[in-house]
């Protein structure tokens, strides 16, 4: 598996996760809420990506919070 970074955006701002997966096709196949990004922003320093990677989440751990929370708000705007 590799680390992808990944961004929630949300319209007013975005959430950022490194995810586990074997493939950046999967994670926006199974999330296409997410974008996943070749580079690192310029803004993020080694503080941010060092909590990111305190926060990496694998794209298959159907407990994660964060990702349910994804999937959640897409049945919401899907109306189910």
């Amino acid at each position: 598996m590799d680390k992808f970074l990944t961004c929630y955006d949300y319209g007013t701002g975005g959430i950022w996760r490194y995810v586990f997966a074997e493939s950046a096709q999967e994670i926006v196949t199974k999330y296409p809420e997410l974008e996943v990004v070749d580079l690192v922003p310029e803004w993020m320093d080694q503080n941010v990506i060092n909590s990111l990677n305190e926060l990496t989440i694998d794209v298959n751990d159907n407990n994660d919070e964060f990702l349910n929370a994804v999937v959640n708000e897409r049945n919401k705007s899907q109306g189910i």
